[in-house]
């Protein structure tokens, strides 16, 4: 029967409507749908598409105040998939300090498309610049935008610094068109959902399975820069606001096909009218993203056979029956695949069954999304890069060019990667081999290199410049490794040019592909980023149990702390712990809302809203009357170390979680305070002087310190062993020469 369902439910995707139907959990209420954000339809044998820069994760306006500033931006668009009616919308303003203004010019995958010079104090740019039709294969558009000064230099001479601003707004994008027919591959799926989406679970209260696969997802999405809101179905019986929606002309006159044409209204969700909604506008009901579990599987065969024997005559029964018969997922093809698009257009919903959340952030990752050109597909294992036997992470696998620059006084390579994008399987950068080669120039200086990582220095030199590759080794400490990840490699070379009487040249330089990272293993430190490495491995998730019971209400909270720590969506081990008991660690652990054996927390959120904040010898904050607040701190039980998190009590809190928490990131100290706006406030408890006890432990002298504790001994010991045999031997060539 189950299986049965599914082929009623996407056959009759084809019938998707264009308005948008909003059904919230509990209390549901219909959200509009902003044009400038939201894809949108056309009725029309065509679908006609709209992507923002908002709604691709860049909520906040663009501004380029810098002489000659250059920005580009990657708009996703379907792939694989002819795009005709394309046309760049472009939404700016400008401020102009100069009087010869500002030049702007607009550069489309690399061809200009618009150049224009603004004069005057201040102005808005409203463009629609036409594309030629065509078809995306990388998934992508690339807008390029220039802002240029418009004076003219003598040569040599040094550009001053503008006054002239661009903004660009979120509603910059690309509006394209596609047939009616298209259904969307997996990886374009993933790419053009919103930034502010629904992700749906079946019900408030979850099992565990389903619970568990709810975190991962939600993480994998938050991941990917897309901060879903969670939400469950509206339960049966409940009374919703619903807008409109067109209707095939054979159900015209249907009772509850009826009830959804008119103006909005409140109705009451019977299956029935849940079956009827979920065949004419599919992601009203499943948002953007949902998790299949059993229970979702159930509620849907049992409104769809409602739905139908609400069916009346032999017109509307065929229409029912053909499309089920037009589906191109059968019921064995289901039970193949557990990741799979219901719908098209904007009405499309991506399905994850529990079986493949834990894949669901490499699945989608840079290292494999690019292969999901199907609408469904069934994942058994999806894993990040992997290191080689020897512990050794080659720069050009993440991605590095190493293709020769021309550099004429300064130059900077860069490579920047996650650290949930390599498996480091319970290991750490330890080491930056680097491999180089430049050039000499005619100013026969040698030029300087500056390593960094994360903008912390690493080393600097003067290269022979002889055109031979050179190897550099740099330590990296452990508090320059963080989630984000960026290696930059600069060169600077004395000016060659004798001041302005013969044009600068460039000469090469370039990061040869044999460098690479040297890694260790990972050991804990009682810092956020000391445990990051460890977490991004194996961890436990400890919370309560009763926290099945209202699911939305947490999970936004236990996705945030996820995306914050570096806890791994596919190595951590959900663990459900009994009221009223202690967790008893036995690996590194993440616990929310539990208490841990042999644990004090230095930080306290009491039930009346009173924050405790306990120093060396006294309190260092006390304060009472306080709302939406937690607490996350660095802690250890017995040889274990791991994060626990604690929190205002949440009382009657709306299960749609409309209160979202914005992301943030613990990249420091060993205390942090949270609120719904993010980050708030952090403390280093190891030192409240100021460095850390991190920083402290990997400085220069600290290294001395290190070779001290094991080197010295072992030499003492080696020169004790010398001795023993020399006066062995002296006194064995005595007895001898007494004989």
């Amino acid at each position: 029967m189950r299986r049965f369902f599914f082929r009623w439910l996407v056959g009759s995707l084809v019938l998707v409507c264009a308005l948008p139907l909003a059904v919230l959990g509990g209390v549901s209420h219909a959200q509009p749908v902003d044009p400038a954000s939201a894809p949108v339809v056309n009725q029309s044998s065509f679908q006609r598409l709209t992507q923002t820069l908002g709604n691709s994760g860049l909520p906040e306006p663009v501004v380029m105040a810098e002489t000659g500033e250059t920005r580009v931006f990657y708009l996703p668009v379907a792939r694989n998939t002819m795009l005709s009616e394309q046309e760049v919308l472009f939404r700016a303003r400008y401020l102009v300090g100069e009087e010869s203004g500002g030049r702007l010019q607009l550069m489309v995958n690399g061809q200009p498309v618009f150049t224009r010079v603004y004069t005057g104090d201040s102005g808005k740019i409203d463009l629609k610049l036409p594309i030629s039709k065509s078809e995306s294969r990388r998934g992508f558009v690339e807008l390029q935008v220039n802002w240029l000064s418009n004076r003219t230099l003598r040569t040599c001479e040094i550009e001053p610094a503008s006054t002239n601003s661009l903004i660009i707004e979120p509603t910059t994008g690309i509006g394209y068109s596609v047939p009616d027919s298209v259904t969307l591959d997996l990886a374009s799926a993933w790419q053009l959902l919103p930034a502010d989406g629904v992700l749906a679970v079946s019900d408030a209260t979850l099992s565990q399975a389903a619970f568990d696969a709810a975190w991962r997802v939600g993480t994998a999405l938050e991941l990917a820069g897309k901060q879903l809101n969670i939400q469950s179905l509206a339960p049966e019986g409940s009374r919703i606001e619903v807008s409109p929606v067109q209707i095939p002309d054979v159900l015209r006159g249907h009772t509850i096909s009826e009830r959804l044409t008119g103006q909005p209204e409140s109705v009451v969700l019977e299956d029935a009218v849940f079956g009827g909604l979920l065949l004419l506008d599919p992601k009203s009901l499943l948002g953007d993203v949902v998790i299949a579990d059993d229970a979702l599987t159930t509620r849907l065969e049992r409104t769809l056979a409602a739905f139908r024997s609400t069916l009346e005559t032999p017109a509307q029964i065929g229409w029912f029956n053909d499309a089920i018969s037009k589906t191109f997922l059968d019921s064995t093809f289901m039970a193949d695949h557990n990741v799979m698009i219901l719908g098209r257009g904007s009405s499309r919903v991506v399905v994850i069954k529990a079986s493949a959340a834990e894949n669901v952030a490499e699945l989608f990752g840079l290292q494999w999304r690019n292969i999901l050109n199907a609408s469904a597909v069934e994942v058994s294992a999806a894993k990040a890069k992997p290191l080689s036997p020897s512990g050794v992470l080659k720069l050009d696998n993440l991605g590095a060019n190493t293709r020769s620059m021309d550099v004429v006084n300064h130059a900077v390579w860069q490579t920047d990667f996650t650290f949930r994008s390599v498996d480091f399987n319970g290991r750490v950068p330890s080491e930056l081999v680097l491999d180089v080669a430049a050039s000499p120039d005619t100013s026969g200086a040698r030029p300087v290199l500056s390593v960094s990582w994360n903008d912390i220095l690493l080393t600097a030199t003067q290269l022979q410049a002889d055109g031979e590759a050179e190897r550099i080794s740099a330590r990296i400490p452990s508090y320059a490794i963080g989630q984000s990840n960026q290696l930059k490699v600069m060169l600077q070379r004395l000016p060659s040019a004798n001041g302005c009487t013969e044009p600068q040249v460039g000469f090469p330089f370039a990061v040869m592909p044999t460098s690479y990272v040297r890694t260790d293993k990972a050991t804990p430190e009682p810092t956020f980023n000391g445990l990051m490495p460890m977490l991004a491995n194996k961890a436990n998730l400890v919370l309560p149990a009763d926290w099945l019971a209202n699911a939305p209400a947490h999970l936004s909270d236990v996705v945030r702390l996820a995306s914050a720590s570096g806890l791994s969506p596919q190595g951590a081990q959900l663990v459900l712990q009994a009221p009223d008991t202690e967790y008893e660690p036995n690996g590194l652990f993440v616990a929310m809302g539990v208490p841990v054996k042999s644990v004090s927390p230095a930080v306290s959120v009491n039930d009346d809203g009173r924050l405790v904040i306990n120093g060396y010898e006294s309190e260092q904050l006390n304060i009472g009357g306080l709302s939406d607040v937690s607490s996350i701190e660095v802690v250890h039980s017995g040889e274990y170390f791991g994060l626990y998190w604690n929190a205002l009590p949440k009382v009657d809190k709306p299960d749609s979680g409309l209160k979202l928490v914005t992301p943030y990131e613990l990249d420091r100290g060993d205390i942090a305070i949270v609120t719904s706006s993010g980050l708030v406030s952090w403390i280093d408890s190891t030192n409240p002087a100021g460095s850390t006890l991190t920083e402290r432990a990997q400085s220069v002298f600290y290294e001395w310190r290190r070779f001290f504790s094991w080197g010295v001994p072992t030499i003492v010991g080696l020169l004790f062993l010398v001795l023993l045999l020399v006066a062995l031997a002296y006194r064995s060539g005595r007895r001898n020469g007494t004989k």
